[in-house]
């Protein structure tokens, strides 16, 4: 079965056939599906907290990886070095290769996009969380470690004997720097004990122990699991050098590890071995060398057929995983048998890696404009056809997979209409997927959102210099008065998420009287105000979004650096209304399938995980939906809330100022 993920967002629809690129060791923040339970049962995620731990942890690896380790790291520095001592598959270059993944999944904007989709309402108390970790490679358990922290739980882990002490270094070293981190994470000397919830990962036959052990507990139980490559011989050198990664990193360990190839009949398997020529050190490891001579000797005396260049031995097998030392492949003379395979060993599969799950070429993909009435879609009114377009060096961090993947759009000169006339009735646009194989086509249709900026009454679109009150009266005796941002909701749209852009240029001094810049960067943050949901989709009804003026003070003190090196001017100075405009208010609009998506794929609520599939892809897994953007621009602040950002309690220290050229009342403000 196919999997497509669809947006229509206005005049381009975008699919993705799910599968992943060659090269998927590396680590990223993700929360998945089966571990969300552990993020909504906390009183509320506490997101400035979970920023600083990681980037605590962060700088801490970064040292490591650097070679120059901070002195409150250096037990886990030598923790590093001496693993090889404790685990013969942890060799130095082994373990530093998965402490640079980590010190690059825990980039700054990697964590704000992991943090941004952390669950934000309050729901119930913390629980204990069991941690069972294996330890088949460097830091496997680390996610696992970060999700727990961050959630807020008390975390109860058990690493494995296997792991060298490289968890309990980590975690020591990471308690000295992160306060509250010593209370909140214990390891277990013996059995897990007390706790409220689990999560266990190990082999098969001690996932089935894990299961008898913890079944009466909310759980996560992981048994082993290995990943394949489907490749279609279209596959470039580097595509296959990537590949070798893919099979020989960690020495095939760990479930990322690619332990089964699927190949074309006619594939040429000579393109393996050329590219695993880089790899030929892995036969100086003892251990790994010995399981390759220790198979090579059993498989030759079982006259098995195989193909083999010194560290590595290709054996055509339908098993999924393969030892130590070997490989399996599988040749196919059609990609649906292929599919049906994979579909048989869903439950033993961690990653599919390869060019895509449906070649380039292999399906059409159709959108059409139906007229409301028209139930049954027989007259198309509008036709568009899909063309593909193979994106490249995408960044791994977002909603497709990086760094490459293959997108579907189509050109809309005229643009597509939402309404029908002058009604309020909404167009039907169905999208049909097509395969050249016959098997049979995937079918989901979505509406588009209407309405425009004239939609949001405050603040009001068109109003030069609009002023938003964050605070009034004198230093001393402020007050903060809510601010009541107000919208109507259109035809189409179902979910608001409100958020407010905040301009200004940050420059960072090389001294404290202001006279030698360093640097200057122009800047926009982010804050969210939260989200809104419409009774109906029919449009029409008044949505209010009351705000306290307080909170905008205590978001930029928490998101920003008070540093005495560190000046902010805000926004820029308009001479033709006399005001500075320095914000937008932008609201982000799902329609009703991709909210009902949204809602259904929320952090639960309950200490219960299992949570329905949510598609409307006929035939398939998937989402068709269309979302788009209304905003009010170039907004200003009004003096007593400048007053406030400028000598307040919560951001006196971050040292924000007008631009230079400001004239009128404020211009006391100006930064020199």
């Amino acid at each position: 079965m196919a999997m497509v993920l669809f947006f229509l967002t206005g005049d381009i629809a975008f699919a993705k056939i799910t599968a992943y690129p060659l090269r998927m060791l590396a680590p990223s923040l993700q929360i998945p599906q089966e571990m969300s339970f552990m993020l909504t049962e906390t009183p509320k995620v506490d997101v400035d907290r979970a920023r600083k731990l990681l980037l605590e942890l962060a700088d801490g690896l970064q040292s490591i990886a650097d070679g120059q380790p901070q002195k409150t790291w250096l037990p886990l520095a030598a923790a590093v070095d001496g693993a090889e001592n404790l685990n013969g598959w942890f060799t130095s270059d082994q373990v530093r290769f998965s402490l640079k993944a980590w010190v690059k999944a825990l980039q700054p904007d990697a964590v704000e996009a992991w943090l941004g989709s952390m669950p934000s309402k309050k729901t119930g108390g913390p629980v204990t969380v069991g941690i069972v970790m294996a330890g088949n490679i460097p830091f496997v358990g680390l996610h696992d470690l970060i999700c727990g922290v961050v959630s807020g739980h008390r975390v109860q882990i058990k690493p494995s004997r296997d792991d060298a002490g490289l968890v309990a270094a980590l975690l020591s070293c990471w308690s000295e720097s992160a306060p509250g981190l010593k209370e909140q994470v214990s390891i277990a000397e013996a059995a897990l004990s007390d706790y409220d919830a689990v999560i266990a990962t190990g082999s098969r036959n001690s996932g089935r122990y894990f299961q008898h052990y913890f079944g009466k507990v909310p759980h996560i139980i992981r048994g082993q699991r290995t990943s394949v490559a489907v490749l279609d011989g279209s596959e470039s050198h580097e595509d296959m050098c990537a590949l070798a990664g893919d099979i020989f990193q960690y020495f095939g360990l760990g479930c990322r590890n690619v332990t089964q190839v699927f190949v074309p009949r006619d594939f040429d398997l000579d393109r393996l071995f050329a590219a695993f020529v880089d790899w030929g050190h892995i036969a100086n490891h003892n251990r790994y060398y010995n399981n390759y001579t220790y198979h090579k000797a059993l498989w030759l005396m079982e006259a098995v057929d195989l193909l083999e260049n010194g560290f590595v031995l290709l054996k055509e097998d339908a098993d999924w995983v393969s030892p130590v030392g070997a490989l399996h492949y599988q040749r196919y003379d059609a990609t649906a048998d292929v599919e049906a395979r994979l579909e048989e060993g869903v439950d033993e599969i961690q990653c599919r890696v390869g060019t895509g799950g449906v070649a380039s070429g292999e399906i059409d993909i159709m959108v059409e404009q139906f007229h409301p009435d028209d139930v049954v879609f027989e007259t198309p009114l509008l036709t568009f056809t899909a063309t593909d377009t193979l994106l490249q060096d995408k960044d791994d961090n977002g909603i497709f997979y990086g760094p490459e993947y293959r997108a579907y759009h189509f050109d809309t000169p005229d643009g597509l209409d939402v309404y029908v006339g002058s009604s309020d009735d909404l167009y039907i646009y169905r999208m049909t997927v097509g395969f050249a194989d016959q098997r049979t086509p995937l079918t989901a249709v979505t509406t588009l959102i209407g309405g425009s900026p004239g939609n949001i009454s405050n603040p009001l679109a068109g109003i030069p210099g609009f002023n938003l009150n964050f605070a009034s009266g004198a230093a001393g005796q402020v007050t903060y008065p809510n601010v009541n941002f107000k919208w109507s909701s259109t035809p189409g749209a179902k979910r608001y998420e409100a958020s407010i852009a905040v301009y200004f240029t940050e420059r960072i001094w090389a001294d404290a009287a202001h006279t030698n810049l360093v640097s200057e960067t122009d800047r926009v943050v982010r804050w969210d105000l939260g989200e809104e949901t419409a009774d109906d989709a029919e449009g029409g009804e008044e949505i209010k979004l009351p705000i306290n003026g307080e909170a905008f003070y205590q978001f930029l003190a928490s998101r920003l650096e008070a540093d005495p090196l560190i000046t902010r001017e805000l926004g820029e100075w308009n001479n033709n209304i006399d005001r500075v405009r320095a914000f937008d208010f932008v609201l982000s609009i799902a329609n009703q399938e991709l909210d009902t998506y949204l809602a259904v794929n929320a952090p639960v609520t309950g200490i219960i995980q299992e949570r329905p599939v949510y598609t409307n892809i006929a035939g398939g897994l998937g989402l068709l939906a269309s979302r788009t953007q209304q905003s009010v621009d170039g907004l200003g602040i009004s003096k007593p809330s400048f007053q406030e950002l400028v000598e307040g309690e919560h951001t006196a220290a971050l040292q924000f100022c007008l631009p230079p050229e400001t004239e009128g009342d404020v211009s006391e403000y100006a930064c020199p």
